[in-house]
Formats: C-alpha cells, structure tokens, sequence
C-alpha cells in the first residue's frame, strides 16, 4: 500500500529557499533559491503575463515562447534565486546580484550553467519532506 505521506512536498524549501548545488559538472557552486511556485514567483509572473504588451501576444491573447522564456528569466532572477556560492568569473569570486544573474541567464555561451540553475529549482519543486529529511540526515552538522 502506498503511504500518501511520503510523497508530500516540502513546502517550506518552496517557499522559503534552500541553498541547492548545481551538480557534478559545477562542483562546488550553489544557489540559495525558492520555488517558481512559491508565492513570490507566481506573484510575478502573473504580473508580467498580465501587463505584457500586445507585440508578445500571438492568436488567442497568447503569449510567445519568447515572451514566456522572459518572463520565466525574470522571475528567476528577480524572486527565486537570491544567493550564491562558489561561482568566479576570471579566477575573482564572483558576488552574487540580480544584474548578475540575469546576464548568466541571458549569455547564450552561458546556456549550461543556465540549465543547471533552472534544474536545481525545478529539483527543488520536486522535493519531498522525507528526501529533504534524509539529505539532512546525511549532512554533517553544520
């Protein structure tokens, strides 16, 4: 029988943040980020989706793909990921900013990072309250 518990998300890691590693091919680098369900997430890019211009809407009042991928930038860069750690550009730290951010996701050389960064996020959506309760399980204290 399956416990219908043991698939409840954590919500607070949604809503509130997690510091999350970008994987093996970035060792090292993290982000502190929230859901793009979180309150805050939806908040904006229902805005943005409501107060988009005509020019991005297609047959239907839809947006285009290039407006939704915009928005989604936005969105991450302005409300889910609010830190990082372990990232340098040119062998100097590199200080975590919206600006920053926003370039990483926009630089086409910079796609895989990119990537990685929406993937730890849509990770983080997928996260439920008993992996979370292992990870820390497994982490020394800190």
């Amino acid at each position: 029988m399956f416990n219908l518990e043991s698939a409840y998300l954590d919500v607070a890691a949604i809503e509130e943040g997690r510091w999350l590693p970008l994987g093996a091919d970035f060792p090292g680098v993290e982000i502190y980020a929230r859901g793009l369900s979180s309150a805050p997430a939806k908040a904006l890019s229902m805005k943005l989706k409501r107060e988009a211009p005509k020019k991005d809407r297609i047959l239907g009042g839809q947006l285009t793909e290039e407006a939704e991928e915009r928005i989604r930038k936005t969105v991450i860069s302005e409300r889910c990921v609010t830190d990082w750690r372990g990232l340098a550009s040119g062998g100097v730290p590199l200080e975590f900013s919206k600006a920053a951010l926003m370039s990483i996701l926009d630089e086409p050389r910079a796609r895989k990072i990119a990537v990685a960064i929406i993937g730890a996020i849509i990770d983080l959506e997928q996260t439920t309250e008993k992996a979370e309760a292992e990870v820390a399980g497994n982490s020394p204290a800190s």
